[in-house]
């Protein structure tokens, strides 16, 4: 059985999430403002949502506004679950992923995703162009992830 490497996704869940902010900041800044999964536009694939309801399943015990922003803290746990359950799912099925550390970065993202997405959406389809805004927008935020990585010197 794989085990859960909880260090490591959330050193990515971390990357990821000033990744997503930088993109969200900017698209909105050139009026593309980021839709969330849970049109063609940029579709984010991880939104506070899921950070939201465990942080709310915790009840008071984190006093979250003393720390960040309740946005940003949403979108690292949901981040950080997507992360940590994507790994897992990929290591434990063998499930293929793309080339490279954005593909690979990017595959974990999506099947991380995917799984809360059933969860909290159920089987329901999605538009092709909510489908294919998904994917650009998580290569992209992949690829920035990466770059965060090299410039920081942190090994993903």
């Amino acid at each position: 059985m794989a085990k859960l490497k909880l260090k490591e996704s959330a050193i990515l869940a971390a990357l990821v999430t000033v990744a997503m902010v930088i993109l969200n900041y900017v698209l909105n800044a050139i009026g593309r403002p980021v839709q969330t999964l849970f049109s063609i536009q940029p579709v984010s694939p991880i939104s506070g949502t899921i950070g939201q309801r465990v942080l709310s399943w915790l009840g008071g015990y984190i006093p979250v506004s003393d720390f960040v922003g309740t946005g940003t803290l949403y979108l690292f746990v949901s981040a950080f679950l997507a992360v940590l359950v994507g790994s897992w799912v990929v290591s434990q099925f063998n499930l293929p992923v793309a080339k490279g550390r954005t593909g690979k970065i990017a595959s974990v993202i999506l099947y991380g995703a995917a799984i809360f997405y059933v969860l909290v959406v159920g089987l329901v389809m999605q538009s092709w162009g909510a489908i294919v805004g998904v994917a650009l927008y998580t290569l992209v935020a992949a690829y920035v992830t990466g770059l965060i990585a090299d410039t920081l010197k942190i090994s993903i």
